[in-house]
């Protein structure tokens, strides 16, 4: 604990005291495994930090990376308190999803472990049809979002080398249909039409699921009430 104090210039009394304390680097740790609990090498470990403070903008963000080593064990040192994502991603294994941590606060000085495991990727059939009928409605896009990037800024390397495996957008075949491959995460599905009643939904992939078939009914919005 430092302290400082303002002297009073005439009787050279401390007037005023101000306590701080400054704010010391933790550590992150841990070992990632496949589900049957084999360590993972070569994993891509990603820390993404933000500011604690409510106000701090989503550009502050700071971010660390490294790799598991033949144990599956990672460490990332020096990491400023914050509000902490981990993203984990298996470089060379194209059998694998991404494994994103729920957020979880690091405090000054905090030594924390944190591990994972990583599951299979999911095969993920969504069709949209409509209510009245069950016609299949072709064109229609579809927005899916895994929801802690919304707070987040996403690693370029995720981005740009899995970003279908965290987000993805596209527009239904002539049978309605869109496939994405997809990690066990839970995420946000939305789709928005000006002829549909907009949906927002939670689209949840279990580890170990293969393949999923997703059917997805919208209802015609009703315009008669704008029409004179």
């Amino acid at each position: 604990m430092h302290r400082a104090g303002v002297s009073n210039l005439l009787t050279g009394s401390a007037e005023q005291e101000i306590n701080f304390e400054l704010e010391k680097s933790g550590r992150v740790f841990g070992v990632i495994t496949d589900q049957s609990g084999n360590p993972l090498p070569n994993v891509e470990v990603i820390l993404m930090s933000k500011s604690l403070d409510p106000n701090a903008e989503i550009s502050d963000n700071l971010a660390q990376q490294t790799a598991t080593d033949d144990f599956g064990f990672y460490s990332l040192e020096n990491v400023s308190p914050g509000r902490i994502v981990i993203y984990c991603w298996p470089i060379y294994n194209d059998n694998y999803g991404v494994l994103i941590t729920d957020p979880f606060n690091l405090e000054s000085g905090e030594e924390k472990e944190v591990d994972g495991q990583l599951s299979s990727l999911t095969k993920v059939n969504i069709i949209i049809k409509a209510q009245k009928d069950n016609s299949p409605i072709s064109s229609q896009q579809v927005n899916i979002l895994h929801p802690y990037l919304e707070g987040f800024y996403t690693p370029s390397c995720i981005r740009e080398e899995a970003g279908e495996i965290v987000s993805f957008y596209d527009r239904t075949d002539s049978n309605g249909q869109i496939t994405f491959i997809g990690s066990a995460l839970n995420y946000n599905l939305s789709i928005s039409s000006f002829w549909y009643i907009p949906i927002y939904q939670e689209l949840s992939i279990s580890p170990n699921e293969v393949e999923k078939w997703i059917d997805i009914f919208l209802t015609e919005q009703d315009y008669t009430q704008y029409i004179r």
